[in-house]
Parts: C-alpha cells; sequence; structure tokens
C-alpha cells in the first residue's frame, strides 16, 4: 500500500488483494518443511515474480525479515543434489508415483526410517512446476502422564522435498529433508505442548489442544482443537 503510489481505499483494497492473491497461492504449493515460513515466504517471492511481475519481492522479503526469516527465495529452487532415476513426470497417472530407484536413494540420503511413505503430487511455484515429495516418518517420543508414568507415544513427521529434472535425471531442488532434524523437531513440539500444559494423557480433560491416545496397542498424539490465545 504504502509504495502502490495510491493512497487511497482503492488502493488500499488492491493492494489487500494481490498480497491475499500472492499468499493465498504460496501456502497451496509451499513446501512442508521444519522451517515452513520460509517455506511460505520464499514460494510468495516465486508467485510475486510470475504474477506481478516481482513488483513485491523487496516488500515481501523485508516483511519476513523483520521476523528474524531471512528467504534466499533463489534457494528453493536451485539444484542441490542429483538422485537415481529418470526426471519425474510432471502430468498423467506416472506422476502421483516415484521412481522405484529414486524413492530409494532419495530415501538413503535422508536417512528415512523403517516404515516411511512417500506420496508424490505436481505443484506450480511461481511459473515452475515441479514434483513435491511429501517424506512422512515415524517418530516415537517419551512422554509421561498425569501420574508421572513415561509413555511412549508414536508420532509422524512430515516434510516434503522438490523434484526436478536436469539432463534426463531426477535432481533435488532446495533442501533433502534430514531425519534426525525431523525426530528432534517433533520431539521440542511434543515438549512444548507438556511444558505449555496442552498436552494431556487423561482422558475427559476439554482445555488442552492435544491428547494422548491409545490405538491399538500403540500410544498416538492427536490434535483436538486450536488455541489462538495465550
Amino acid at each position: 500500500y504504502r509504495n502502490g503510489g495510491v493512497h487511497t481505499a482503492a488502493g488500499l483494497r488492491n493492494a489487500a488483494i494481490s498480497a491475499g492473491t500472492v499468499l493465498s497461492s504460496a501456502v497451496e504449493s509451499a513446501p512442508e518443511e521444519v522451517r515452513f515460513f520460509r517455506s511460505v515466504g520464499r514460494a510468495m517471492i516465486h508467485a510475486d515474480t510470475a504474477a506481478n511481475g516481482g513488483a513485491n519481492h523487496v516488500q515481501i522479503r523485508d516483511a519476513f525479515n523483520a521476523h528474524n526469516v531471512h528467504l534466499g527465495s533463489a534457494a528453493m529452487l536451485a539444484p542441490t543434489a542429483s538422485l537415481d532415476g529418470p526426471t519425474p513426470p510432471r502430468r498423467g497417472p506416472s506422476s502421483r508415483r516415484l521412481n522405484a530407484r529414486t524413492r530409494e536413494d532419495l530415501a538413503r540420503r535422508a536417512g528415512l526410517a523403517r516404515g516411511a511413505t512417500v506420496s508424490t503430487a505436481v505443484v506450480r511455484i511461481g511459473s515452475k512446476s515441479v514434483v513435491r515429495a511429501k517424506v512422512q516418518q515415524p517418530v516415537v517420543v517419551n512422554v509421561r502422564s498425569s501420574d508421572g508414568r513415561p509413555i511412549k507415544v508414536n508420532a509422524r513427521a512430515s516434510q516434503d522435498v522438490l523434484l526436478g529434472g536436469q539432463r534426463g535425471r531426477c535432481v533435488v531442488l532446495g533442501d533433502i529433508p534430514n531425519r534426525f532434524t525431523a525426530v528432534e523437531e517433533v520431539n521440542s513440539f511434543v515438549e512444548t505442548l507438556s511444558n505449555q500444559g496442552d498436552l494431556f494423557v487423561s482422558k475427559g480433560d476439554r482445555s488442552n489442544t492435544h491428547n494422548v491416545r491409545k490405538r491399538g496397542q500403540r500410544f498416538i498424539v492427536r490434535r483436538v482443537r486450536f488455541s489462538c490465545f495465550r
């Protein structure tokens, strides 16, 4: 709005629509990763470049910098590693399956645990179509019940990796997910919930955001509500 030159109600409306459109596009396509706000900011830069020729690049960058989130948007789609297997298709039924050799190589490089799953979808980030591979892997977290008993709880860590092609081979765009980082982040999240009183093992509580519930022989963490006030 300040940089648009039209400081009227119409100018404010146009600025809000432009910002909302770029944000909506970014949230839909941004890869899920440990630093998700950074991922959204990077996707906003690419969306603005495609829609507005990058007219708001500086404003988006500065807004995230003000929250100590430094984007480096060019790194989001930069090839960083070659994987075994051909360039992943970006249309047709085969775009929903990852080549077996590529999946095996990705699992090896990311150190995926037994039971991890990989699913794919084609997304558009700015003007470029890429394959987004969603990696979900099991994580065991130690929590304590209300009476102090230790309980091993099963959770799942979800991270995305962007894939493209170079000279006919599959390449990773941006970062490769790391199992150890995912495990650390999941444990940190559950510990934060517990410290804030938002994680309860006992039944019947109606104030917490997450519960530990038993499913078969396993305990799992489930979100039961959101909390917007602290």
